[in-house]
């Protein structure tokens, strides 16, 4: 696992054992980073379930100013610090070690462009954050939500005042881009 491009471009970062953690594979990694790559200058990320914390360094490596990074899980957390410090974004991160929804509530109005949500598959996680975000005020005007999910996950076609943007597969792996309907 290693930062793809940027200024932290071939950064090894540290991978979890065993599979309580499932990082984003290379492949969809990088093409998450390729739909998004004029969209990261300047942004604020939240990656929400974020394991690694390896899609929000990503970001902030291409251009991206600030990351929140939120997982419930201590052994994540742990790792996370690890690859932060190994990235020196020490200075542009925020990581909590809560829940997802408690950390979505401690975020300020309209100060989030991009979100990263991949949380464990076979679970009812990713509706019920995809609802909180896109019907909540937590996100900019322009934001953007790309949701990693196992493939035959149902996405809904629209959600508050998103609809999908884009869809991608990846073998097992779906992608899905949702952006606010007016900026479309």
């Amino acid at each position: 696992m290693r930062i793809i491009s940027g200024t932290k471009r071939s950064t090894a970062l540290c991978s979890p054992e065993g599979e309580e953690i499932r990082p984003t594979i290379d492949r969809v990694k990088e093409g998450i980073f390729s739909a998004i790559q004029f969209e990261l200058q300047n942004k604020r990320v939240l990656d929400l379930f974020c394991g690694t914390g390896q899609l929000a360094l990503e970001a902030l490596s291409r251009g991206a100013d600030y990351a929140i990074m939120c997982d419930q899980s201590p052994k994540a957390c742990a790792l996370i610090k690890k690859n932060i410090e190994k990235t020196l974004f020490n200075n542009q991160c925020e990581l909590y070690n809560l829940d997802y929804k408690v950390a979505l509530s401690k975020i300020k109005q309209d100060s989030i462009d991009i979100v990263f949500l991949d949380p464990s598959y076979k679970t009812n996680l990713l509706s019920d954050a995809l609802n909180i975000l896109c019907n909540g005020n937590i996100l900019s005007q322009k934001a953007i939500i790309i949701c990693e999910a196992e493939k035959g996950e149902n996405f809904f076609e629209e959600i508050g005042a998103f609809k999908i943007r884009k869809k991608y597969k990846y073998g097992k792996v779906e992608v899905v881009i949702y952006q606010r309907k007016d900026q479309l």
